[in-house]
């Protein structure tokens, strides 16, 4: 699972294309950053610091998540793959 993990880091591109050519995930990461910024102006420095925290751990476990998802794909492909050598 080594290699994967390499292709999931970056360490191996396959294609150049990358997230910002998505128009749709361009819109939400925008409002996302307008939604942040609103709600953090109204915020007292404590609570700033707390929703920090909270942002990083969610960002963990989509780290985690989208790991998960990416290597579940893969290995998807790879049984498909096999099976359609199989089958003939």
């Amino acid at each position: 699972m080594k290699i994967l993990n390499e292709l999931y880091y970056g360490n191996i591109n396959p294609s150049e294309r990358s997230f910002a050519y998505c128009k749709d995930a361009q819109k939400l990461a925008h409002k996302i950053t307008e939604y942040e910024q609103t709600l953090l102006a109204g915020l007292t420095d404590e609570q700033k610091n707390l929703f920090r925290k909270f942002d990083n751990c969610v960002t963990q476990l989509y780290e985690i998540e989208n790991r998960y998802c990416f290597t579940t794909g893969f290995r998807l492909g790879v049984r498909m793959t096999s099976e359609s050598f199989l089958d003939e």
